[in-house]
């Protein structure tokens, strides 16, 4: 199995559960693998052989953006979900959202989803 990376996306959004985090927009940073099968786009050299990398990047951005949820567990998955729907030519993606603002003595924290046919 083939893989696109996508790092350190930057989104502003809602996330959390505490008072003031349903107010005020937060940064996440958001990583993915995804996963494909490479080799018709490596004979052809077409274009239309592969997924838009730049459209997966712009839906994950706008999906993130446009959430509310409380859960980081939420939103991974339910990100995850939508990307493997929305792009079919994707068989799997393993998406990393980290949070800054949420640990007191660490850097960030960071949760993994695996969906799909990765590896």
């Amino acid at each position: 199995m083939d893989k696109i990376q996508l790092t350190g996306l930057r989104v502003r959004t809602i996330i959390g559960t505490l008072p003031h985090e349903r107010i005020t927009p937060q940064t996440l940073i958001l990583s993915a693998d995804l996963y494909s099968d490479f080799s018709a786009a490596e004979a052809s050299d077409d274009f239309h052989d592969t997924f838009d990398y730049a459209a997966v990047e712009a839906f994950l951005h706008d999906f993130t953006a446009a959430s509310s949820y409380q859960l980081l567990e939420a939103l991974a998955g339910n990100l995850a979900n939508a990307v493997l729907k929305e792009f079919p030519l994707i068989a799997g993606i393993r998406l990393r959202i980290s949070k800054p603002s949420a640990p007191r003595y660490a850097e960030l924290v960071t949760i993994e989803v695996t969906r799909g046919t990765v590896s």
